[in-house]
């Protein structure tokens, strides 16, 4: 994809850097508990050279703050809902893929909030941006 393309219906963009698509199951938001997960789910890419994406690697709950900041000033809900003040906020962060340089193109993320929790689940997966 060229790097000017406009992304996929669904996916928002925050600074030309950093994507989000929130992950719904079929369900979510009906009757049956069973398939109405009370979490959110969030995939992330962002790329690894940019601002975001160096700050993304450090402290990604900024990146987060950011990005609900800019849907607000968007007139849209924020997404991520972090505390603004970040008190007992944590991140649990799992990255995976390891055995890719250090330095990959592209960090792509599942983010999980939990509602009426100040923990968030981020899986990172390095991705070289190469495709076949």
């Amino acid at each position: 994809m060229a790097a000017d393309a406009p992304p996929p219906p669904g996916w928002e963009i925050i600074d030309d850097e950093f994507f989000f698509f929130r992950l719904e199951p079929n369900g979510k938001g009906g009757p049956d508990v069973r398939f109405d997960p009370p979490y959110s789910t969030f995939q992330i890419t962002v790329d690894s050279q940019s601002d975001s994406g160096r700050l993304w690697h450090q402290d990604p709950l900024a990146v987060l703050l950011r990005a609900d900041e800019v849907l607000r000033e968007r007139g849209q809900e924020p997404a991520f809902r972090v505390p603004p003040d970040r008190e007992d906020t944590q991140v649990l962060s799992f990255r995976v893929n390891a055995q890719l340089p250090a330095n990959p193109r592209l960090h792509s993320a599942t983010v999980n909030r939990y509602p009426g929790s100040t923990i968030f689940v981020i899986v990172h997966f390095k991705d070289l941006g190469e495709r076949g």
